[in-house]
């Protein structure tokens, strides 16, 4: 059985540069995206009357985003993670220009913060997961972007070029 999942990327200049919201999910034993660097979003829930719901519900619950009255600028995918096949994630692109956008964090996010897209671009290299594994990331400040989060952004910043 397949599910249903929409993340956003939401882009914001801030300090005169274009900049990417993204979260660190909270540690979970029954969460296998349990700590990771993520963009906000999840997984569509009965009550959703499309993906653009879930995804306008699920940022409001994690970073307090109010987009119910914004229009997603592009909407790209659907992807599947590679540890989640058979879930299909749809990306919904929103830019606030120089608006300014406070957030807050809901319980599912310990943090949420502000990455200028040119520091990430300029991160992208490998990593070493604790467990050993190496992989294909970008890496800012102490925080590790890889796996599905690294594919999404590689392949939006692919699109802009």
């Amino acid at each position: 059985m397949s599910s249903e999942a929409a993340v956003a990327i939401i882009l914001s200049e801030r300090e005169g540069r274009p900049s990417i919201l993204l979260i660190r999910r909270r540690e979970s034993p029954n969460d296998p995206w349990s700590g990771h660097v993520a963009l906000p979003g999840g997984r569509r829930r009965p009550e959703d009357r499309d993906l653009l719901a879930t995804v306008i519900r699920e940022v409001a619950e994690e970073v307090g985003i109010d987009l119910s009255r914004f229009e997603p600028t592009t909407v790209i995918g659907p992807y599947s993670p590679s540890n989640a096949p058979n879930l299909s994630v749809t990306v919904f692109v929103f830019s606030f220009g120089a608006r300014q956008v406070s957030i807050s964090t809901g319980g599912e996010v310990s943090e949420a913060f502000w990455v200028p897209i040119c520091e990430l671009l300029n991160s992208a290299g490998e990593a070493v997961l604790p467990s050993g594994r190496r992989v294909q990331a970008f890496i800012w400040r102490d925080k590790v972007i890889w796996g599905f989060t690294y594919r999404v952004l590689s392949e939006f910043f692919r699109s802009l070029e």
